[in-house]
């Protein structure tokens, strides 16, 4: 592995060597048991995940790849995020953050393999029973709860999966930031999505082609130190032709149970495009929050052009900029607090009070 490590995986190499006193445990090296630990995912899980995924996950769809790669690649934009930032000194990531954070790389879509469904919630059980990583069980739950914050929800139902960890906690002597570094997580596996992890779609069944033909049409996608740039070259078919997006309507029936339907939406891939950027946007604002100390996304730039079967341009289309940009909305951030709690309402009850 050390010919092929990745610029944080090099830190931290270095860091376990030269500055054993910034890790929890002495004597011990965090390198070697990172390495064991990713060794054995490896071995063990990455190679099983997408047949794990397919058959596990009640559509059975075949979903973009989420192989040994895939990993690989969420490490790869972590470290752009840190490297390419220019991150005051005393908010820089320490060196036990940078092995809590790789760690929680590896194992933060390793649940798939039992399936979609709850899949982040798996990161514990995978960190626990993979024989790596070392014995302490408190280490690996707080690290996988750093993980697991990448999608799904709050043990409370809620989507701010992020919030819910703390700002700042221990192990041992040792501070770490959770939210920090889920945030960090969260958003490099969200931009890591490209060509690589797609499939011929003539090969695939009918509702895993929507997720194929949105990964397959990026053909690049970097980090500049400030912008996520974007580029998408869309085949001249799927732009003329639509596909089927697969999703579930929700409802009660007639004895008052909860029930769901599969429904059918013919949809354009350029209009999915839209839908994902707009998704990778709000992402972006939710993780700004939590990462900003170490780095900051002013925004998303993407570019889309149409192309022949030579994969000549035949339409360009505007270039678009997702950022916070011009005044404020007006529409009242207080809205729903001012419906409960406005001056006529507490006049009213305070008045009430008095009578």
């Amino acid at each position: 592995m050390s010919n092929l490590l990745l610029p944080l995986e090099k830190d931290l190499q270095e860091l376990a060597t030269n500055s054993s006193d910034s890790f929890p445990r002495m004597p011990g090296n965090y390198f070697t048991q990172y390495n064991e630990l990713v060794n054995q995912l490896r071995l063990n899980y990455y190679p099983k995940i997408d047949a794990g995924l397919s058959s596990n996950s009640p559509d059975h769809s075949f979903y973009t790849a989420h192989n040994s790669e895939h990993f690989d690649e969420v490490v790869r934009y972590a470290s752009e995020f840190v490297f390419k930032s220019n991150t005051p000194e005393n908010f820089k990531l320490q060196p036990y953050e940078i092995y809590a954070l790789l760690v929680a790389i590896r194992v933060h879509d390793a649940g798939n393999i039992f399936g979609r469904e709850e899949h982040e919630k798996k990161c514990f059980h995978v960190l626990r029973n993979c024989n790596a990583g070392g014995n302490n069980d408190v280490e690996k739950k707080k690290i996988a709860s750093i993980a697991q914050a990448h999608g799904g929800r709050s043990a409370v139902g809620d989507k701010d999966t992020i919030g819910a960890l703390d700002e700042k906690n221990s192990i041992g002597t040792i501070t770490i930031r959770p939210r920090l570094l889920a945030a960090l997580v969260r958003f490099a596996d969200e931009v890591c999505e490209n060509s690589g992890r797609a499939t011929d779609l003539a090969s695939i069944p009918e509702q895993s082609k929507i997720y194929h033909a949105y990964a397959g049409a990026i053909t690049a996608n970097s980090f500049d130190g400030k912008w996520v740039n974007l580029e998408f070259m869309i085949p001249q078919k799927l732009a003329t032709e639509t596909l089927n997006s697969y999703k579930y309507k929700f409802f009660k029936d007639a004895e008052g149970k909860d029930c769901k339907e599969e429904e059918i939406i013919k949809v354009y891939l350029l209009d999915i495009i839209f839908d994902r950027l707009e998704k990778m946007d709000r992402e972006r604002k939710y993780c700004n929050r939590f990462m900003k100390d170490v780095v900051y996304i002013e925004g998303i730039r993407a570019r889309i052009v149409i192309v022949d079967e030579h994969f000549d341009i035949i339409k360009s289309l505007n270039p678009i900029e997702l950022t916070e940009q011009g005044y404020p909305d007006e529409e009242a951030i207080l809205k729903s607090y001012r419906e409960k709690f406005n001056g006529q309402t507490i006049s009213q009850e305070l008045l009430i009070k008095d009578e």
